[in-house]
């Protein structure tokens, strides 16, 4: 990969590269993610809608852990906090989204 210009690069043991935006700029990005999705489903069935929640909430809930263990555990390297709680919202928006195209039929 080859880092934005002004780009901050540190190590880590795991030698992970994580680019980081700005908050506001990832959060613009996600929105378009979550457009793009909509238009992929321009009518979704309650049960689907159902069955995308949990599997978001799933994936919400593995955060939710991983955040516990690396804020027991200061010496894990971890995001910034708004970064690691913004993931939550990312799949909260996505789904009041896909409400929004939630058939009654």
């Amino acid at each position: 990969p080859v880092p934005k210009a002004g780009s901050v690069l540190k190590t880590t043991k795991t030698h992970m590269l994580v680019p980081l935006d700005e908050l506001c700029i990832m959060l613009k990005r996600w929105d378009r993610y979550i457009e793009i999705e909509a238009e992929r489903r321009p009518v979704i069935t309650l049960g689907k809608w159902l069955r995308l929640a949990i599997f978001h909430l799933k994936i919400s809930l593995l955060y939710l852990a991983r955040l516990l263990v690396v804020l027991t555990r200061p010496q894990l390297k971890r995001l910034p906090i708004q970064y690691e709680l913004a993931r939550h919202t990312y799949h909260l928006r996505l789904m009041r989204r896909l409400w929004k195209n939630v058939t009654w039929n």
